[in-house]
């Protein structure tokens, strides 16, 4: 992660499509941070990785 000068950068994914991400957020042990319903789309959970989104 060179390019984006940061070993942990902040990201998120819709709950949809966390499973499509599975393996490299493992492999790069992205840790959790929080759930936040409806903030992109209504219903649906948008969860952050390696920090809050602001």
């Amino acid at each position: 992660m060179e390019i984006l000068d940061t070993d942990k950068p902040l990201l998120s994914i819709s709950e949809n499509n966390i499973s499509k991400f599975k393996k490299i957020m493992d492999y790069f042990n992205f840790k959790q941070y929080e759930k936040y319903l409806g903030l992109y789309k209504e219903n649906t959970k948008e969860i952050s990785y390696n920090g809050y989104l602001e």
